[in-house]
């Protein structure tokens, strides 16, 4: 019979290595002009034309997202910009009504 501690030793360690081959089938390793993806997968060659494609694509995508970024920042200004006018403007209109509460006021006082 096997010692608990033993056991549950080797099952850690199991753990462990199941979820170190997970992230690696995760990742793709490149090496020079091989690509492997999934290393249960046939590895695949990819030439320099179709690295500087996939390079050029990712690219594209970063300027498109950071394109993407820079408009949702000014929208936040922008509304921020709004927000804070409107927030003068309500503050403003509180400030006439108690002007006007107070006037009223008094010409009730002065006529009562």
């Amino acid at each position: 019979m096997s010692c608990p501690c033993t056991i549950m030793f080797l099952q850690s360690c199991f753990k462990t290595i199941i979820s170190v081959i997970a992230i690696f089938q995760c990742y793709i390793v490149c090496l020079g002009f091989v690509c492997f993806r999934n290393s249960g997968v046939n590895p695949r060659l990819l030439d320099e034309e179709e690295l500087q494609r996939q390079l050029e694509e990712r690219q594209h995508q970063i300027v498109a997202y950071r394109m993407y970024r820079e408009e949702v920042e000014k929208m936040r200004i922008q509304e921020r910009i709004e927000r804070n006018l409107l927030k003068k403007k309500q503050l403003e209109l509180c400030e006439q009504m108690q002007v006007w509460e107070r006037t009223y006021r008094q010409i009730c006082q002065q006529t009562g």
